[in-house]
């Protein structure tokens, strides 16, 4: 007779979890900042179990200056970690659209006009440009555009609007910049010649109307824009 109970102990596996439902939210950053990947999610762990895992952006063309570009791109959730990492598994995962931005960086862009001669137009002329903020090693500059004085008389520090100005340059699209831009400058009044007209009488006889003759107006201006009389003697 066989009395007592036997047991047999058997091999049980606990097999991993596999992770599903990851998603990536959507983030952005500004040009040669730091990117900033958005959170990794899952919809299946359990509990309060630790799991975790971080996103990279899928970067490739970089500027002048070794800066990934302007643009929208995808993002790769890496290998999961944390203390219950071990009970799960993850083959990865990449957003299916792009859904990081990085946006361009602003500039502050100057202009200085250069002084001129009274020439009856507001036209002033751009002489250097200045740029504010560009990335060292980087190929942007401030251009095209044009000028225009206040108005068109002359006087010291007149107001000078640059409108229509941008960015170029290899990096160029990585920026943004002020379309316009001011700064002041000086129209001298230009010199104008008045000269006798000659004339002669016989003896005897009255005078005949003396006259002038100008020379230096600028533009449409004639002797009709002047103020006062000429004295003749």
């Amino acid at each position: 007779a066989v009395t007592g109970v036997q047991t047999c102990a058997l091999p049980i596996s606990i097999n991993q979890l596999a992770l599903t439902g990851a998603a990536i939210a959507a983030s952005s950053s500004t040009y040669a900042s730091a990117l900033n990947p958005g959170a990794v999610s899952f919809t299946n762990i359990n509990g309060t179990d630790v799991v975790t895992s971080t996103a990279s952006v899928n970067t490739s063309t970089l500027s002048t200056s070794g800066k990934p570009i302007v643009g929208t791109y995808t993002q790769t959730a890496s290998a999961i970690t944390g203390a219950d990492a071990g009970n799960y598994s993850f083959g990865g995962f990449t957003t299916g659209t792009a859904n990081y931005t990085i946006n361009q960086l602003a500039l502050t862009g100057t202009i200085t006009a250069g002084n001129k001669v009274y020439d009856a137009t507001n036209a002033a002329t751009i002489s250097s440009r200045g740029l504010t903020g560009a990335i060292l090693g980087d190929v942007v500059n401030y251009a095209g555009g044009t000028a225009t004085f206040s108005d068109q008389n002359a006087a010291v520090g007149k107001t000078v609007t640059g409108t229509g100005l941008g960015l170029s340059g290899a990096d160029a699209v990585n920026y943004s910049a002020n379309s316009t831009a001011l700064t002041s400058a000086n129209i001298t009044p230009t010199a104008l010649t008045i000269s006798a007209n000659n004339a002669s009488r016989d003896f005897g006889v009255a005078n005949p109307a003396f006259s002038a003759s100008y020379t230096g107006f600028a533009g449409a201006d004639s002797p009709v824009v002047l103020t006062g009389t000429i004295s003749f003697s």
